[in-house]
């Protein structure tokens, strides 16, 4: 565990964490990609089928969005973990 100036991080945690969120970040993707795959095949047509389009869309649309700055997140995590191992490692 890292404490120094108010960081408190294990650089190992960070990477596992960096890690966890690229394998969520794939998944999610696959399981949007796949259910819009299904939802576009179907042959369902009507005014309830519509509104759950705009639905569909409009939360795909917040998990992209959400994916994207969690891979953000996960490069800033990777980026901070060197450093904090250099910083150990003079200890």
């Amino acid at each position: 565990m890292f404490r120094m100036s108010g960081v408190h991080a294990d650089p190992e945690e960070l990477r596992d964490f960096a890690t966890h969120i690229g394998r969520f970040g794939t998944t999610v993707g696959d399981e949007i990609k796949g259910l819009r795959t299904h939802f576009d095949g179907l042959d369902w047509r009507d005014a309830q089928q519509a509104r759950f389009a705009t639905e569909v869309e409009e939360v795909t649309g917040r998990f992209r969005d959400f994916l994207v700055t969690a891979n953000e997140i996960a490069t800033k995590l990777l980026g901070k973990a060197g450093p904090l191992d250099e910083y150990l490692r003079g200890f």
